[in-house]
């Protein structure tokens, strides 16, 4: 819109420059080159007063909203997303028109700087959130437009740095669990290797950071996505069956170190493929 008002105004202006010209050398009436004028001018007001308006509906409108699955709903309702267990976590927003979103803090506790992001209509847009790898919880508002607003939460409460002297606040039970972690971790390692099963042979199972790390051998990658998805299954319940309190995310990587599949949740033995 925009531009045609500085179409209208350039043709307008030279068609009243050429019309005054030719009736100075008495070929066109000065009747006809007023009218002209007014009709330019008028034309010109009634653009810019719709390029306006349109503006103002366009502060009205819903720019964005927020791409979640059922898998990222609590119970309570409220939205919620995982870490990657170094405080890196994607959401995803989809553009409902051209514009800018924003994803603000929502949490007393903890700061974090607006983050400022552009949409596209009908496109999916990836934005990383990093917030530090102690915080258990942080909580955030998506300002969507128009007074539209989602909020969520980015769940870490992952400890890096587990042999600086700064965790040694932690108390013995996390240790103890961390310990016997690794320990379930390897055992499921040897497990694996012994059990005959030429797929399961090359599984092999760590943990650290507060997850456990499957990585599975080129030939489980080339097997179709039903068929992953139920080995990585069925090595989750191995996981959560021989821990007291079920807990921890799991990652499967590949023989270069990429996540390829991943549970959602604490405690959850439903798989995603990356």
């Amino acid at each position: 819109m925009a531009v045609l008002g500085a179409i209208w105004m350039v043709v307008g202006l030279a068609a009243i420059i050429i019309l005054c010209i030719l009736s100075l050398l008495h070929v066109v009436k000065w009747k006809v080159t007023g009218i002209v004028a007014l009709i330019a001018i008028v034309g010109f007001f009634l653009i810019v007063l719709n390029i306006e308006s349109s503006d103002d509906k366009e502060d009205d409108v819903q720019v964005a909203k927020l791409v979640y699955s059922k898998d990222d709903k609590l119970d309570d309702g409220s939205i919620a997303f995982d870490t990657n267990g170094n405080g890196k976590c994607t959401i995803k927003v989809k553009g409902l028109v051209n514009g800018t979103a924003v994803v603000k803090n929502n949490d007393d506790e903890y700061q974090f700087k607006d983050q400022v992001f552009s949409v596209k209509k009908g496109k999916i847009t990836k934005v990383t959130i990093r917030q530090s790898e102690k915080q258990a919880e942080h909580n955030y508002v998506l300002d969507e437009g128009a007074g539209h607003k989602k909020k969520f939460a980015i769940f870490g409460g992952t400890k890096l740095n587990n042999d600086d002297d700064s965790e040694s606040s932690d108390d013995d039970s996390e240790s103890g669990s961390t310990s016997n972690n690794k320990t379930l971790a390897s055992s499921l390692t040897q497990d694996f290797s012994e059990s005959g099963n030429d797929i399961l042979n090359n599984v092999k199972v760590s943990y650290h950071d507060s997850i456990f790390y499957v990585t599975v051998p080129d030939n489980v990658t080339v097997l179709s996505d039903n068929e992953q998805l139920s080995l990585y299954r069925s090595i989750v319940k191995a996981i959560h069956s021989k821990q007291r309190q079920p807990t921890g995310v799991v990652y499967f990587v590949d023989s270069n170190d990429s996540i390829i599949a991943e549970t959602k949740t604490f405690n959850n033995t439903e798989v995603t493929l990356k």
